[in-house]
């Protein structure tokens, strides 16, 4: 997943339908995207880029898992 897509959208104030609008998609190729389950083109990652004054590194760097927040796994409610 491409979180920091999300995060970048979000922290500025932007709607995802709006980026994608802005990026001639639609919100659901966006979605697809983030998801990794569509590729990415260049002229894309470009756009994005610069829509979202982003550093490419960063923006596509791929989600892997969600690090705990409590190592201590004893401590975690069920």
């Amino acid at each position: 997943m491409l979180a920091n897509i999300v995060v970048a959208i979000r922290l500025r104030g932007l709607r995802q339908w709006k980026v994608a609008s802005d990026c001639g998609l639609s919100p659901w190729q966006l979605k697809a995207i983030i998801a990794e389950r569509r590729p990415l083109d260049p002229w894309l990652k470009e756009k994005l880029c610069e829509l979202l004054n982003a550093d490419p590194d960063w923006l596509f760097q791929s989600l892997q898992e969600i690090p705990l927040g409590c190592p201590d796994r004893s401590r975690v409610r069920q």
